[in-house]
């Protein structure tokens, strides 16, 4: 579960509960929980159990920008587009203060904590991928938002901005210059973002990780709908499987030994060390693809290896979001950024050993 602060809700928040005729908080402090934005969750003058967002900005882009995609989405949802896909009733929404205002879903689990606890399995895999594909298959109207997600960068791998440089730790920006001084990577990450006129563009998260898959009451949703755009597809299932990655690095002994881990070492090495930890997740990945191919047919040749692709640059992503909060870059975030590397620049390796391939 994501830390939690208690607080009180400001003013204005309350004002937009009143206008939507369920009254404010009537809590003295709320839990809070930290992340992108500012939320609250509590229980209203009326009864009514509700979660409060307030889009902030985030990665360069706009709050105004930001709320636009997570009410797009929402419009989509009311009107059936994802059949098969779950999400939070939204209760309404105030775009002069940013404020989202949804139905709180009380004694939700959140896939992260599911997956701590060893309870996140193939059958929950299975229908996440159904969920994703159902996402994927739907046609949306010509003019739904097709802009490039922040992530991979362009710029920042050639030079930071000045608001990112002056905004990011010490630890951060060694991980900014390990990345920009490292060729192979550069070339992949520019293979990665590449778009031509036969990149097939669909209805995706584009921020998909799992403290944003809610299970709840025998259903599962999905939550943060921000980034929602027109992108390519194989970026949110790359996303899960760096997030499985992701654990998988935390659990690698040879991660506590500040000698050993480095992103310049050899594909061979860095797979002896991950092996074990990559098998445990293998099947839950596996499953996942079976329910997102059950849903969404099969897919091209290339898709394959572009979620392995998505699925490196996650790691390399973890690795700076860990930077912020460190002095220095630790032996786990090089060792994660060492797999996330190699993966990343030869992905037609890894579909078989990350469970994409039969």
């Amino acid at each position: 579960m994501a830390p939690v602060a208690v607080q009180q809700p400001p003013e204005h928040v309350d004002a937009v509960l009143r206008a939507l005729g369920i009254g404010g908080f009537v809590d003295d402090g709320l839990p809070a929980p930290r992340g992108r934005n500012t939320s609250y969750a509590g229980t209203t003058e009326s009864g009514q159990d509700v979660f409060v967002k307030v889009v902030a900005s985030s990665s360069g882009a706009a709050a105004a920008d930001r709320l636009g995609r997570a009410m797009a989405f929402q419009r989509y949802f009311e009107d059936g587009y994802f059949a098969g896909l779950h999400a939070p009733n939204c209760l309404g929404v105030d775009e002069a203060t940013g404020v989202m205002v949804f139905e709180l879903v009380r004694d939700a689990r959140s896939g992260r904590d599911l997956a701590g606890d060893g309870e996140f399995g193939e059958d929950l895999a299975h229908r996440l991928g159904e969920a994703i594909g159902a996402l994927h298959a739907a046609p949306l109207p010509p003019g739904t938002d097709s802009s490039y997600p922040p992530y991979p960068p362009g710029e920042a791998l050639d030079a930071l901005p000045a608001r990112v440089f002056e905004n990011s730790s010490a630890a951060a920006l060694q991980a900014w210059a390990l990345m920009q001084r490292d060729e192979v990577l550069l070339e992949a990450v520019r293979r990665l973002r590449d778009r031509d006129s036969s990149t097939v563009l669909e209805p995706a998260h584009c921020d998909l990780r799992l403290d944003q898959v809610l299970w709840h009451g025998g259903e599962l949703s999905v939550i943060d709908w921000e980034e929602f755009r027109l992108a390519e597809p194989a970026r949110d299932l790359g996303a899960l499987i760096g997030e499985w990655l992701h654990r998988a690095v935390t659990e690698i002994p040879a991660a506590g030994d500040p000698d050993l881990p480095d992103p310049a070492l050899t594909h061979e090495q860095i797979l002896a060390a991950g092996a074990a930890a990559i098998d445990e997740f293998r099947p839950w990945v596996a499953a996942c693809y079976a329910g997102y191919q059950a849903v969404r047919g099969p897919r091209d040749d290339r898709f394959a290896a572009r979620c392995c692709a998505f699925a490196g640059w996650h790691l390399l992503d973890r690795m700076v979001a860990a930077a912020e909060r460190l002095p220095a870059l630790g032996a786990v975030e090089r060792a994660g950024a060492g797999i996330g590397r190699t993966i990343l620049a030869d992905p037609d390796r890894f579909t078989r050993a990350l469970g994409l391939a039969a």
